[in-house]
């Protein structure tokens, strides 16, 4: 049994727009949460005079990342800038331990939500789409 990992590292590079490496990756530290979704997937294909499914088509496409950032004063990442400008980056996502390391290629900034709380709760939600990605 390996280590159960309790650490995601994440990292945005904006020279970094097709495969392999790019200019330096920023290392984010203020990112609360990260959800990733796949929006590629396999239908059933149907044809006539045949019983259940004549097959299997993948669905080629990207995906939806969103994140919940804290609200700073000077945010690591301008984020509505980003979308503003219709940046292209690479976002990449390594577990700790030397763990799997994914990397979600022609990145961009598809909203910026905010919410806050009476709590003193104040972040931003970022919704990302990818048009491919790779694991290593």
């Amino acid at each position: 049994m390996g280590e159960i990992n309790s650490q995601t590292k994440v990292f945005i590079d904006f020279g970094a727009t097709a495969g392999g490496s790019g200019g330096g990756a920023l290392l984010l530290k203020r990112v609360k949460s990260v959800k990733v979704k796949d929006e590629r997937g396999v239908e059933i294909v149907k044809a006539v005079g045949v019983k259940g499914g004549a097959g299997y088509r993948r669905k080629e496409g990207g995906g939806t990342i969103t994140l919940e950032v804290y609200r700073e004063d000077i945010p690591e990442i301008a984020w509505r800038a980003v979308r503003d400008d219709k940046k292209i980056f690479t976002w990449t996502m390594q577990d700790e331990n030397d763990g799997p390391r994914e990397n979600f290629y022609q990145c961009t900034v598809s909203t910026v939500d905010r919410s806050s709380d009476d709590e003193g709760s104040h972040m931003d939600e970022i919704e990302l789409k990818f048009l491919s990605s790779e694991e290593s």
